[in-house]
């Protein structure tokens, strides 16, 4: 779920030494292939014609950039909004031009990879909360709003309704799931535009022999699938992912790991654990705790 982001204390770190990061290539927004069967917009910057001040140039270029995403999916945004490009996404620090228009009430943001590729678009909604799409609905806006993007995903692999629509597209890689990357699109009830998300991150190298399941799991003695007590209900699910660990940075490659998942219920109680495992050689990588 997309909330209303913290991003506006950023406002005053635009300077001539942070956009002069920004890269600027063709104005195409033609769709370019990633990885797998995941397509994504080349959504790149338009070019800056050569001036006596570049980075005003490439400056105004993010934001013609960011101006035509936002008419694309039928936002409104006029000349007089305030308005700051950033080298950065001011929340996960991840590179790339970054541009936010208007004010509190009224914003939207829009952000690209390095490389130009479209990553992030946030708009606060104000929804007609009487209007509320059927599922039918809200997957046929799915596809138009893409298509509005230049984006061809096809169907979601899932599309739920909790307070928005909230589409999803998992990554995968070699059929191994890699957690938190995909491709996620959020609308309000009403089918009105919230947000959309593109991330996929560098991944370590594949170790060369895989520890198996039997061995991972003889590592974790709470996933047996059994319990004592016959008011208690144990289960446990373990499954090869691609995890980056929490205490991680943002900018270090996915790890391939084996997940072990412990959950038990009791009454209205409940709880449960999650540790991740290095694949190859079964050290701990990350742990948690389910309350």
């Amino acid at each position: 779920m997309i909330s209303n982001r913290t991003r506006w204390i950023c406002l005053g770190m635009v300077t001539a030494a942070m956009l002069a990061g920004c890269s600027a290539s063709s104005p195409s927004a033609s769709v370019a292939a990633v990885s797998g069967t995941t397509r994504v917009p080349a959504a790149t910057l338009a070019g800056a014609s050569a001036t006596a001040d570049p980075v005003m140039a490439q400056h105004d270029a993010a934001v013609a950039r960011a101006t035509a995403v936002i008419h694309a999916l039928g936002g409104d945004v006029s000349a007089d909004e305030p308005t700051t490009v950033l080298v950065a996404d001011p929340e996960s620090s991840q590179p790339g031009p970054f541009v936010q228009i208007g004010d509190a009430d009224h914003r939207w943001e829009v952000g690209w990879t390095p490389q130009g590729v479209l990553r992030w678009v946030f708009t606060v909604t104000q929804p007609d909360a009487a209007a509320a799409l059927t599922q039918t609905q809200a997957a046929a806006r799915v596809s138009e709003t893409l298509a509005r993007l230049g984006l061809s995903l096809g169907a979601p692999d899932s599309l739920v309704y909790g307070s928005d629509w909230s589409a999803e597209w998992s990554r995968k890689i070699d059929g191994v799931p890699a957690l938190g990357d995909g491709t996620s699109l959020h609308l309000a009830p009403d089918g009105s535009f919230g947000s959309y998300r593109f991330a996929e991150s560098a991944t370590a190298p594949k170790p060369a022999s895989l520890l198996a399941k039997t061995q991972a799991l003889s590592k974790f003695p709470l996933c047996r699938n059994s319990a004592a007590d016959a008011a208690k209900t144990e289960t446990c699910t373990t499954q090869l992912v691609w995890v980056r660990p929490v205490v991680a940075s943002p900018d270090d490659p996915l790890r391939l790991c084996w997940e072990l998942k412990y959950h038990w219920t009791e009454g209205e109680g409940f709880g449960g654990s999650v540790e991740y495992l290095d694949a190859g050689t079964g050290d701990l990588v990350d742990s948690m705790a389910e309350s």
